[in-house]
């Protein structure tokens, strides 16, 4: 069996093949930004790309991660601890 969701390469590569048709070439990974929610899959899979991530703290991990005064420094560790993934960036959440 062939699992191709995040954290794994097939999905990555098939995104890398989809934006060099539309630019006509391939983009060097240091210009790649992963974006997600979740430190086991979206984080993860950035890591295992050799990619750089943005994660966000206002979803799956949000009650763990939020406060009053926005993101809890101590949660955020806590999590990084428990799964191992460190992203490069971090914020609450996109908005425009």
């Amino acid at each position: 069996a062939l699992y191709a969701g995040k954290p794994y390469e097939p999905v990555y590569e098939a995104c890398f093949r989809y934006a060099e048709r539309i630019l006509g070439r391939r983009t060097p990974l240091s210009k790649v930004l992963a974006i997600g929610d979740a430190m086991r899959t979206d984080v993860a899979g950035a890591l295992r790309m050799g990619i750089d991530s943005l994660f966000l703290a206002e979803g799956i991990h949000s009650e763990q991660l939020i406060g009053p005064d926005g993101i809890r420094a101590q949660g955020l560790a806590q999590l990084i601890g428990e799964t191992g993934q460190h992203p490069r960036f971090v914020m609450r959440k996109l908005a425009w």
